[in-house]
């Protein structure tokens, strides 16, 4: 294997928070070297940008197109403030108006914008009814700002799995898209925060992206194998148990079950691959084909990475910020588990009252002639700084019925609504009951005076197994009057 010392790139010593500063200079001046042989095509409005807006708790698509976007810039440009936007109005949101004036904005924008008028929009998202035309934010941007340039092939390698997992999904738990997710709840960027730790929160989570996706493109443009477990798997280990004696949660209670199972996991990790079903679908302008494509954005392999490319100080920041976002879920999601067997039981009737996670309603629909298994259907009113309870839930149905339910949780802070379907229910039901609430209630997406749900696609056009009314970013949507017992009778009908 080739000597993990060449991999360094750099040492940072900085405190915080310009260590995290340095992290995302660095990265997107490491990206603009490695564009050196490509023909830039910078929108002459990308002059008068002073600010990157995306939407609250952006995903790794988001993150990867605003880095290749400032990394196309002039260097003294490049070090732009991100905002994390709630929109409040589909036509008038006046802060959305003042504070996109001199923006670029990546993930939304492209549907409704609050009556605003970017410099630049990055969103694949599209009108109700209009066929999309991208199949992410970082596809737009390559497309936009690189044009037919040939990608170097390490930086190609991290832009079609990115836009892989935006476009299709499927990435695997220990993807840095999903930890990501997980880093939104231990660092949440809302605005009810105060506005220096709204402003903290969005450097940082952009830095530990940045960070993490510099390392792996560091080690993929020397060619080194970082997948190979010899490397990844004795570094990342014993980097999160020294961790977990340092992390500020050890002492929370299900913090050492929570470290376990974390442990357990990755010692049995083997590298994941996509699960493609269509040998002719393209990303990026190029055929995937039938050639079996593996999952290389993977957190493990980045915490091998890290602390050889950029120093022990700035490789800690980075994943210090990913475990303890890991570790928090698997807490939370653990109380949230037992909150719902200790409430409801495993063979649980109907049920109405208050729980440690919130109000819980249960329906139990009659059993069929025929001896199926009549779906259940679980709504809660989730209180206040919780999560995982949609990842709980999920769980609940597939230990006690066989993954037959839907489920109905109401997010008490934003005041949005998720409906989701297990797997045990057939999807020509789901997608009768997706076709009947967009005509009960509208759509979120349509122009002008939107409705109160929006149905999420991949890019081969098929439905994601929820729904949603608003969430954390778009709260403009029309409040839905769907709940339990208007789903029983529905379901009811249809059965």
């Amino acid at each position: 294997m080739t000597d993990p010392k060449n991999l360094q790139l750099t040492t940072l010593t900085e405190d915080e928070p310009e260590l995290f500063g340095s992290i995302s200079n660095l990265s997107a001046d490491y990206v603009r070297e490695l564009l050196t042989p490509c023909s830039l095509i910078l929108p002459k409005e990308a002059r008068d940008v002073e600010l990157i807006c995306t939407h609250l708790r952006p995903h790794l698509d988001e993150y990867l197109a605003m880095l290749l976007f400032r990394a196309c810039l002039p260097k003294e440009q490049r070090n732009l403030p991100l905002k994390e936007t709630v929109l409040t109005d589909a036509q008038d949101d006046p802060a959305v108006r003042e504070s996109w004036s001199n923006a670029a904005v990546f993930g939304l924008g492209g549907v409704q914008n609050g009556g605003s008028k970017p410099l630049l929009v990055f969103d694949e998202h599209t009108p109700t009814g209009q066929k999309h035309v991208a199949s992410s934010a970082v596809a737009l941007v390559t497309r936009r700002l690189l044009g037919t340039s040939q990608l170097p092939k390490a930086l190609f390698f991290i832009l079609r799995e990115v836009d892989l997992v935006d476009a299709l999904g499927g990435a695997h738990p220990k993807h840095l898209a999903n930890y990501l997710l997980r880093l939104h709840d231990l660092l949440p960027a809302d605005p009810q925060l105060s506005p220096q730790q709204t402003t903290d929160h969005c450097l940082i989570k952009r830095a530990v992206a940045e960070g993490a996706l510099l390392c792996l493109l560091r080690a993929a443009n020397l060619d080194f194998p970082f997948w190979d477990e010899a490397f990844w798997r004795p570094r990342a280990l014993s980097q999160l148990e020294a961790y977990t004696q340092i992390s500020p949660f050890r002492q929370e209670e299900g913090f050492d079950t929570a470290y376990q199972q974390l442990m357990k996991n990755l010692a049995a990790l083997r590298q994941p691959h996509f699960a493609l079903k269509d040998a002719n679908q393209t990303l990026l302008g190029f055929p995937l084909g039938k050639k079996r494509l593996f999952q290389s954005l993977l957190v493990p392999f980045m915490a091998a990475l890290c602390p050889l490319v950029l120093g022990e100080k700035a490789g800690l920041a980075i994943m210090g910020r990913l475990w303890d976002g890991r570790l928090v879920t698997q807490m939370r999601y653990t109380i949230a588990f037992d909150c719902l067997e200790r409430s409801l039981g495993p063979d649980p009737e109907n049920f109405d009252g208050p729980s440690t996670i919130g109000h819980i309603t249960f329906r139990r629909l009659k059993q069929s002639n025929d001896g199926q298994l009549a779906p259940w259907i679980i709504a809660v009113d989730q209180k206040p700084g919780l999560s995982c309870v949609r990842q709980a839930l999920s769980s609940y149905v597939r230990k006690y019925h066989e993954d037959q339910a839907l489920t109905l949780l109401h997010n008490q802070e934003s005041d949005s609504v998720v409906l989701s379907r297990g797997n045990g229910i057939p999807k020509a039901l789901w997608n009768k009951l997706v076709d009947w609430l967009l005509d009960w209630e509208g759509s979120s997406d349509q122009e002008g005076h939107p409705g109160a749900w929006h149905v999420v696609t991949n890019a081969r056009g098929e439905r994601a197994d929820f729904i949603l009314n608003g969430n954390a970013a778009h709260r403009y949507a029309k409040k839905t009057e769907l709940n339990a017992d208007t789903l029983s009778h529905w379901l009811t009908l249809q059965l």
